[in-house]
């Protein structure tokens, strides 16, 4: 299902030092043209693929197999509603989603937070923010085989499966394959482990 992000990016003292060197107006322009930002998305791509182990941090699909995974600002840095360009490289504003939940018809045409301060980890947001938020407070969860039904608990769940549309069809059908076909990989990681077990008790020789 969907997961929190449970781990912080990490970046060099030099990409550190770059951030450090830029406006809050440059931002946008420098995450979108400069040669050493590009570098530094190129890191936190691959570092938010494992972290999220390669699964959108809205929906908790699957990434790179029916959509390639694109860095996502929670804060937009450049949205129409709303800009925040000083959150463009805060790390607890970058996650990796899916190209329909990152789509420009969704979140980017929405302001998502809800109270405002300069200092982000004090900012409230409107949806569950993938760093600050428990998935499972806000979703619950009706296994029907072949389908993975969505439903919320709390305003913040409401307001996010309305925004990526997490109760369609299509997410819930999704959903069932990607859990039949986990519990499958599940069982056989748990039968190779039993096996390996096994031939290392009958392979042990006293000394």
């Amino acid at each position: 299902m969907i997961s929190i992000v449970k781990q912080n990016l990490s970046l060099t003292a030099t990409e550190e030092l770059y951030i450090a060197g830029l406006t809050d107006a440059d931002k946008p322009r420098a995450w979108k043209n400069d040669t050493a930002a590009k570098a530094i998305k190129d890191s936190i791509l691959k570092q938010l693929d494992s972290i999220q182990q390669q699964k959108c941090c809205y929906c908790g699909l699957k990434l790179w197999e029916t959509s390639r995974g694109e860095i996502e600002h929670i804060a937009s840095k450049s949205g129409r509603k709303k800009s925040y360009p000083e959150f463009t490289f805060v790390k607890n504003n970058l996650v990796l989603s899916c190209e329909y939940c990152n789509g420009s018809s969704k979140k980017g045409e929405i302001d998502v937070v809800f109270r405002y301060s300069t200092n982000y980890d004090k900012c409230e947001f409107k949806i569950v923010h993938p760093y600050f938020d428990n998935p499972n407070k806000h979703y619950s969860w009706v296994d029907k085989v072949t389908q993975i039904v969505i439903r919320h608990k709390t305003w913040k769940g409401k307001y996010s499966i309305i925004l990526f549309e997490l109760d369609s069809i299509r997410h819930s059908e999704a959903r069932g394959k990607q859990n039949i076909y986990e519990k499958k990989v599940a069982k056989m990681i748990k039968k190779k482990q039993v096996i390996d077990r096994f031939n290392y008790i009958i392979s042990f020789r006293w000394l």
